[in-house]
């Protein structure tokens, strides 16, 4: 019996003429199911309370759209949105008149909503504060407010207290406050926050000694010294050893130059970066506060594969930074990373042809989670089998959040998947991958899928947001000149917000974003929001821009919004979208909402915007 197929357009526009698009405004923060913040209550009888705070669903309210914040899971407590440098919160959803200011960083002021002791429903307090002196704690500076409020209720004197911390985060990420009531005759309840899982990890807990970690310092050109890694006086020279003397909660800082693994010219030798660890490029060599680094760039920090024949891809290092085993965290920010080649056998452990540039591997189950960031580093010109620049190494083992922002990935050469970044088969557990502010230009796959990026994983949850994927493909093989996305079973959840795929092409399926299940109980979600298809290309089959297809047990729920389509090519069917769903496959869901789709066309005459067949 044939299953539902449920297509839904709303105000849409084909034409054969371009249009202006419309002005692209700022994104929603990355969808994200672990919590942000965590805090913890303990009273004076024991009791401990525990909040959490995620994003939750997306909402199109008072012209604006707002992100909902749930505590605890269920509750949604407020909403947000973004506006340049500010932050605003929705009380209550069908009263515009509700929004406040939450944050606005250019003033350094923050507009503070406390829920009424009294528990009167939707009642909120809302209080002003400036910013406090710095408070040193651990790895940052945390301007720290201790919020106290009295109330005077007949004989006792409520209080309602809490934590407001700037300084951890962005305006992506800012911290809505929870708080906590208790009487006056008890003593002082003690906060604990925690789980700051936001850009660069921090935990912070309010009454515990700072942890125990240090700066390790590396410069090549430290001249004298102790080279001992304790100042930029004494910094070490070389970064390899640096990080085999680095230990869990170090912070590795490390001054402009170009590094190598060895000084040799053994290709097996490689920059090994483990649990805890965080390390960062971009230094003058100056420098006595994270903050005072600024922009990277302008200290380009370069780890360089090129160890033998300079110029001579063939003696380059088989993996320039092996990610070995986390269990927490790890940071990489601030690095060029380049010139790595993966290919021409004999590799080295782990013994894959795979992450030329970096290569993320655990061999050890687990069930703690990693979370694993990546910021301000360009990966450029390497070479291998499959995810040329990044890779996580088949049959991982680790639950993993991978969090890639404001990154270069360009001009990768991958022989079969993936010249950008690799999700192989074999992993074991779930794995999210949030992309934002970055960009994936000119790398290909030559004779497989997906030219930047290749996901054949059955839990991979993907979140991309201002992220654009230019001038990648596939040369002699198959589709997804940009994206290939594949599984056989399971859930594959991808969510792509204010982003845009132009001159991508493949030989196959989808140019921009080619999606395929091929069998077994599986299910995709896709929702594609405030995104720009241009001039991608499927020059041997169809769906210039996006193709989704599934056999048997394949559901699918695509949602497309103000999304736009121009100039799109394909040589058989669908010159933007092409969507070919098995007739007994389970129910699918499509839907277009404010759309617009220009001059895109197909070879073959077969729906020349969108292709739509069951089969």
């Amino acid at each position: 019996m044939k299953k539902r197929l449920t297509l839904f357009f709303s105000l849409c526009i084909l034409s054969g003429y371009p249009s202006l698009l419309p002005a692209q405004i700022p994104p929603l923060p990355p969808l994200n199911t672990a919590p942000l913040w965590e805090v913890n209550f303990h009273t004076q009888t024991g009791a401990v309370f525990v909040d959490t705070i995620t994003y939750g669903r997306r909402y199109c309210l008072c012209g604006h759209d707002y992100v909902a914040i749930v505590r605890n899971g269920v509750e949604e407590i407020m909403y947000m949105r973004q506006d340049t440098d500010q932050a605003f919160y929705l009380l209550d959803t069908d009263d515009c008149a509700s929004e406040r200011l939450l944050y606005d960083y250019s003033s350094d002021t923050a507009h503070i909503p406390v829920e009424n002791i009294l528990s009167i429903p939707d009642s909120f307090d809302v209080f002003t504060f400036a910013l406090s002196p710095l408070m040193e704690y651990g790895l940052f500076q945390l301007p720290v407010f201790m919020l106290d409020f009295t109330y005077q209720l007949g004989p006792f004197t409520l209080h309602s207290g809490g934590y407001w911390i700037r300084g951890v985060g962005d305006i992506s990420h800012p911290f809505f406050p929870l708080f906590n009531n208790y009487n006056s005759s008890a003593q002082e309840t003690t906060y604990y926050l925690k789980r700051l899982t936001v850009d660069h990890l921090v935990w912070y807990e309010a009454a515990a000694e700072p942890p125990s970690y240090s700066i390790i310092y590396v410069d090549q050109d430290a001249a004298g010294g102790l080279q001992n890694g304790s100042s930029w006086t004494d910094a070490y020279t070389r970064l390899d050893v640096a990080l085999q003397h680095a230990q869990a909660g170090d912070l590795v800082w490390v001054a402009e130059g170009v590094y190598k693994p060895t000084t040799g010219t053994d290709r097996g030798a490689v920059f090994e970066l483990r649990n805890g660890i965080q390390l960062y490029g971009g230094f003058s060599g100056t420098e006595t506060n994270l903050l005072d680094r600024g922009d990277p760039a302008l200290h380009p920090t370069v780890l360089s594969g090129d160890i033998g024949l300079p110029g001579d891809t063939t003696d380059n290092s088989y993996h320039l930074l092996r990610i070995q085993d986390v269990r927490d965290f790890a940071v990489v920010d601030g690095f060029t990373i380049r010139d790595g080649n993966a290919l021409g056998g004999n590799i080295a452990f782990p013994y894959v042809e795979n992450g030329a540039g970096i290569l993320i591997y655990s061999a050890l189950p687990t069930t703690d989670t990693a979370d694993i960031v990546l910021k301000n580093n360009i990966l450029t010109h390497h070479s291998a089998g499959s995810g040329a620049a990044l890779s996580l190494h088949n049959g991982y083992a680790t639950p993993a959040r991978l969090r890639i922002s404001q990154c270069t990935i360009s001009d990768n050469f991958a022989l079969n998947w993936g010249g950008g970044l690799f999700i192989p088969p074999a992993l074991t557990q779930p794995l999210q991958i949030s992309v934002s502010e970055s960009s994936f230009q000119t790398n290909y796959a030559y004779n497989s899928d997906g030219g930047a990026i290749y996901d054949y994983h059955a839990q991979t949850r993907w979140e991309f947001v201002n992220t654009v994927f230019a001038e990648n493909g596939v040369v002699v093989g198959d589709g997804g000149g940009a994206m290939g996305l594949y599984h056989i079973q399971g859930d594959k959840d991808i969510q792509i917000l204010n982003c845009e795929f132009r001159d991508n092409f493949c030989p196959g399926n989808g140019a921009g974003l080619g999606y395929l299940h091929y069998g077994g109980p599986g299910r995709l979600q896709l929702s594609i929001q405030k995104t720009r298809f241009l001039r991608n290309t499927s020059f041997a089959n169809g769906g210039g821009a996006v193709h989704i297809g599934t056999v048997v047990d394949g559901f699918v729920d695509f949602d497309c919004m103000e999304c736009d389509f121009i100039e799109n090519s394909s040589l058989n069917w669908g010159g933007a979208v092409s969507m070919q769903l098995h007739e007994v496959s389970a129910p699918c869901t499509i839907m277009f909402d404010r759309c617009e789709f220009t001059s895109n066309q197909s070879a073959g005459n077969v729906g020349g915007a969108i292709h739509l067949e069951r089969r």
